[in-house]
C-alpha cells in the first residue's frame, strides 16, 4: 500500500490525536469540518472518528463513526487505498521503470 485516504462528504476528517497502541497498531481520533446533507448543516466537531489500524498479517482497520448531532445525518465515509506494484526485475536491479 502507497497511500491511503479517507474523506467525509468530500474534505478529509480533522485530526484531534494518534498514537500507537503497540508496535504494530495505531489508534486516530479525528473529527468533522462544517458539512451539510439533506437535512441541513452538521456543525463542525459534532461528529467522532476513530480508526484503530492493525498490521499484522495484512493490514487491519476498524472505522467507527459516531454522531453527536441533534438528529441523524447522512455522510458519505470515501476511503481510496492505492497501491504501487513494482515489476521483480526492477526491485532485483534496484531501478524504477516508469
Amino acid at each position: 500500500m502507497s497511500g491511503w485516504a479517507l474523506t467525509l462528504s468530500g474534505p478529509p476528517p480533522v485530526l484531534l490525536s494518534g498514537a500507537p497502541v503497540r508496535s504494530f497498531s495505531a489508534r486516530h481520533h479525528f473529527t468533522n469540518a462544517a458539512l451539510t446533507d439533506a437535512g441541513g448543516t452538521i456543525p463542525a466537531n459534532t461528529l467522532a472518528l476513530r480508526i484503530d489500524r492493525t498490521i499484522a498479517g495484512g493490514v487491519h482497520e476498524d472505522i467507527d463513526l459516531v454522531n453527536h448531532h441533534q438528529r441523524a445525518v447522512t455522510v458519505l465515509v470515501s476511503v481510496r487505498v492505492w497501491t504501487d506494484f513494482a515489476d521483480l526485475f526492477d526491485v532485483k536491479l534496484h531501478t524504477l521503470v516508469p
